[in-house]
């Protein structure tokens, strides 16, 4: 397996030659880690929610942050918390703030505190099922330096790989990419700047974590500038203990090209300011949209209304919605890939495809038409999409990640999977449905949008009015 171009090809649906996967719902993996023997802490019930709005939380803090069990609380259940429950294929199924591939939720949360008011200092796991956590490592795990805080997202590959087969590292690498965006929307409600960090020692934090390298492995850490820069201990004061997983002698699922893609990644990646995104055409006539501060519903009552909907109606969208989704799907420059729309019914505006213009000006027209329905045909001949008012498009430039060395394509997948996130919720707070998508012919998608022979398509979301 060499590097992300690779792995992208290799794992692309072709139509005529999908595998007939068959879901063996009796041998499915286990939706929760445990930690055997390790009393868990139940936290707090979540209560006070921040109600700073979308928009406001995506400029950064607000305040300062309280640091209590209670905050700590209302942190990780905004990030990965249960917020519903449903009955599904094998008995009630819960739902969590963030979105998931096939709702397989591979994510796991881990997170080393010092200093922080009612909890004793060491590495902890958080749970979504009992909302707890399990204090795996003890003592200052964050090099003695008074208050702080580390949050490290892992992912089960197996999980997704259960369903999805080898394509399953790119759900992984999204789904991590909506619970870091939670985490960060959530952080900044309650006062605390949190940034993403996914250069780092992988060996290390894997090892530090305690996972299981056959099947997991860490994908993003998040903290504060000051605590991303205290180094890790080479062994803790307490080695991790025992942990259940779901794993079997022999995983199967593809999970051999999973790991290799995984291990490719952990190599040197590009620096931040290096030019990935596909320019677009510079001639394509141009667009503007109206002025908006973005949704103002309050944030945590937006992420734990949040759904997977797509019973959309014939409602067309009118401008100011277009523009309160743009408004938090670019908040600038952004290096590692470019967003679009598929436009079908907004009043206004012509169907076609339009690219994002940066600082979310406006829009330029790269194929002017209705595609709606020649989309739903590209995603898997998902006939529902075609009723959608549009469909958000995240593309990225597989040739350029690739040259920028083994690790961006980790980074511009989970920097798709947060700009994901935002749009779920910004539907959300605008009282649209939403609905994300993975699963699309690859080169079809090429050949339908009119894009460069290294820009792909690998996620959409489709977003309307709902009945």
């Amino acid at each position: 397996m060499g590097g992300a171009l690779d792995y992208h090809l290799a794992t692309a649906h072709v139509r005529g030659r999908l595998s007939a996967r068959g879901v063996d719902w009796v041998n499915r993996p286990p939706e929760h880690k445990l930690y055997p023997g390790l009393p868990g802490l139940t936290l707090p019930r979540p209560q006070g929610l921040p109600d700073l709005s979308l928009a406001r939380a995506l400029h950064g803090p607000a305040g300062a942050l309280e640091p209590d069990v209670r905050t700590l609380s209302n942190l990780l259940f905004l990030a990965w918390g249960v917020t519903a429950t449903q009955s599904g294929h094998s008995g009630e199924h819960q739902l969590r703030s963030a979105a998931s591939a096939g709702a397989l939720y591979p994510t796991e949360i881990y997170v080393a505190l010092e200093s922080w008011p009612g909890l004793e200092d060491g590495l902890y796991h958080y749970r979504s099922s009992g909302h707890c956590l399990a204090r795996l490592r003890q003592g200052r795990v964050l090099g003695d330096r008074g208050f702080g805080a580390r949050f490290f997202l892992s992912s089960i590959f197996l999980r997704s790989a259960w369903k999805y087969g080898e394509r399953a590292f790119r759900y992984c690498l999204l789904d991590a990419g909506h619970v870091a965006e939670n985490l960060k929307l959530a952080a900044a409600a309650m006062g605390l700047n949190l940034d993403l960090e996914t250069e780092f020692n992988d060996q290390q934090v894997n090892a530090f974590l305690g996972l299981d390298p056959g099947i997991e492995g860490c994908l993003a850490v998040l903290g504060s500038a000051k605590d991303l820069a205290r180094p890790l201990p080479a062994a803790g004061p307490e080695a991790v203990a025992g942990h259940e997983t779901g794993r079997t002698s022999d995983p199967g699922h593809g999970m051999e090209v999973i790991l290799a893609a995984y291990r490719s990644g952990c190599g040197p990646g590009p620096g931040p300011d290096q030019d990935l995104a596909w320019p677009g055409p510079e001639d394509a006539p141009r667009t503007g949209l109206p002025e908006t501060k973005g949704p103002d519903a309050p944030l945590g009552e937006t992420v734990v209304k949040r759904r997977s909907r797509r019973e959309f109606s014939d409602r067309p969208l009118d401008l100011s919605e277009l523009a309160g989704l743009a408004r938090v799907l670019d908040q600038g420059p952004n290096p590692q890939l470019r967003a679009g729309f598929a436009l079908g019914r907004v009043q206004g505006l012509d169907a076609g495809f339009y690219l994002l213009d940066p600082e979310a000006k406006g829009l330029s027209l790269h194929r002017p038409g209705l595609i709606l329905s020649s989309m739903a045909q590209v995603c898997l001949d998902q006939s529902w999409l075609s009723r959608a008012a549009l469909h958000v498009l995240y593309l990225i430039d597989l040739a350029r990640l690739d040259a920028a060395g083994p690790r961006a394509y980790r980074r511009a997948m989970i920097q798709m999977g947060r700009l994901g996130q935002r749009t779920y919720l910004a539907a959300t707070a605008l009282g649209l449905g939403c609905c994300g998508v993975g699963s699309i012919y690859d080169r079809e998608a090429q050949r339908l949008l009119r894009l460069p022979e290294s820009v792909y398509l690998p996620y959409i979301n489709a977003v309307g009015p709902v009945a």
